[in-house]
Parts: structure tokens; C-alpha cells; sequence
């Protein structure tokens, strides 16, 4: 039965290309079409699949690339701000060293490593100290003018009272006109200059600087600018409200002179 059955497909099989030959054109189109049409569908899944499985490979890669490239920007954006930093203290340590050079007084370099949150003392520590030759009553400045004196020491810090603390006073004069008076602090980053002659010609913009009347302060040290002028109430002297050349709330070195004696 197998047999037969068998024999049967050979035949049917074999005879195929004949009838094919025999049937006319239409209809043996017809028969190629049946049997041809299967495959082609196949053919053509397999193709769309395999399209498809190349665009999700290639979205995949350009999402790993994006990824990647956008580490690498936040990388860069670092190192611009660390490279902006080193610029920015490499300029403010040339200005200091220029003027360490223009003037004959020994200085010694610090950095500021804290500031005093409260409103009561306008303080700032640095990182020099007792081993670094430092001492209470030095004076303090940076490259563009006064900025206070050490009030405490220790080995490697010290305390520095800035100049818009009302308890540090500085004898100073106007630079254009010489008159003379005594510069104490006003908080709010500003100063007061009091006792200056009622006849004097005080101008807003006018230079304040150090009178060096003093055994801490060198002379010539420049302390701000004249932005208001007022009669003290008294009548007795005019007061002017300076405004410092030091903008001590973003300071960040300053120089502590040692030698009071070299000016």
C-alpha cells in the first residue's frame, strides 16, 4: 500500500512537466503563479525581517553613540571650569606679585581658607600663620588696596579684621586734596571716613588712601572712593561714606606685611 502511494507521487511528479507543456499559456501561468507565490511571500518576509533587524541595529548603535558623546561634552564642561579657575587665579596671583614688586615692604602670600558667617566681626582666616613669620597687628592688603589687619594668630592660620569692620580704625588721606581723617568701618562692605575739615572740597569719586600716620599701615595704600559726603552732626567736620577698593566679600588671597619697619 506504502509502495503504491508512493509510486503514485513519482508519477504524478514526473508527469507534471509535461501536462504543464500540453495546457495552454493562461492557465499554465496560473498553475506557476499557485505554485510559485508561496515562496516569493517567504522571500519577502524574510527580507522585510532581516530590513528590520538592521534599522533596530543601527538605532541601537546611534544610541550608544549619543550616550557616549554626551559623557565625553560633560567631561569637557568640567575641565573648561577647572581650566577657567586655574586662569582666574593665575591672573589674580600675577597682580599680586606685581604689586609685591612695586612695593619695598615684605609680604608674605595667603589664601583664604574661611570667612566668619556672622554679622558681628568682619573676619576672614588664611592658611600662614606664626611659622610663617605672621603677626597680630600686621597689615593686610591685595593687589587693589587695603584690606584689614591680623587681630589673631596661630602656627599655620591667622584672623584678619577687615576695613568694613566699625572696630578697625585707619588714618588715611583724600588723595586729590590732602585732607586728612580717620577711616573706621560701616559694615554693609562700605566705610566712613570722619573728622575731615568743614572747609575741605571733598568730591564724589575722590581716591582715599593710607596717611601712613601710623606704625601698622604703610603709606600710599589705596582704601576706596568718596561715594557720599555729609556734615557729621555735630557741624564740628564733615564725614564722607567710602566705598572700598577691596571687594572683601570675594576675596580670595591677600598679602600680610611683615617688615613694618621697611616703609
Amino acid at each position: 500500500m506504502i509502495i503504491k502511494k508512493i509510486t503514485w507521487r513519482y508519477v504524478i511528479l514526473l508527469s507534471l512537466p509535461i501536462i504543464l507543456i500540453i495546457l495552454p499559456n493562461s492557465l499554465t501561468k496560473k498553475i506557476k503563479e499557485i505554485l510559485i507565490s508561496p515562496s516569493v511571500d517567504i522571500f519577502k518576509r524574510a527580507s522585510t525581517s532581516s530590513d528590520n533587524i538592521i534599522h533596530f541595529l543601527k538605532i541601537k548603535e546611534i544610541l550608544d553613540e549619543n550616550r557616549e558623546l554626551k559623557k565625553q561634552v560633560s567631561l569637557l564642561k568640567k575641565e573648561v571650569i577647572t581650566l577657567k579657575e586655574v586662569q582666574l587665579e593665575n591672573e589674580r596671583l600675577c597682580k599680586l606679585l606685581a604689586f609685591k614688586r612695586k612695593h619695598k615692604f615684605k609680604t608674605v602670600a595667603c589664601k583664604i581658607i574661611g570667612k566668619d558667617p556672622s554679622n558681628w566681626l568682619q573676619t576672614i582666616i588664611v592658611d600662614k600663620g606664626r611659622d610663617n613669620g605672621i603677626k597680630e597687628g600686621d597689615a593686610v592688603i591685595s593687589y587693589s588696596g587695603l584690606v584689614g589687619k591680623v587681630i589673631e594668630v596661630d602656627n599655620s592660620i591667622s584672623k584678619i579684621l577687615l576695613i568694613t569692620d566699625p572696630s578697625l580704625k585707619v588714618a588715611a588721606r583724600i588723595q586729590r586734596t590732602r585732607d586728612e581723617g580717620l577711616v573706621e568701618g560701616l559694615y554693609r562692605n562700605l566705610c566712613r571716613m570722619k573728622y575731615l575739615p568743614l572747609e575741605a572740597k571733598i568730591l564724589k569719586g575722590d581716591k582715599v588712601i593710607t596717611s601712613g600716620f601710623s606704625q601698622i599701615f604703610p603709606e600710599g595704600i589705596l582704601i576706596g572712593e568718596v561715594v557720599e559726603i555729609d556734615k557729621d552732626p555735630s557741624c564740628l567736620y564733615q564725614v564722607a561714606i567710602i566705598k572700598p577698593e577691596v571687594k572683601v566679600n570675594k576675596l580670595e588671597e591677600v598679602l600680610c606685611i611683615q617688615d613694618t619697619k621697611s616703609f
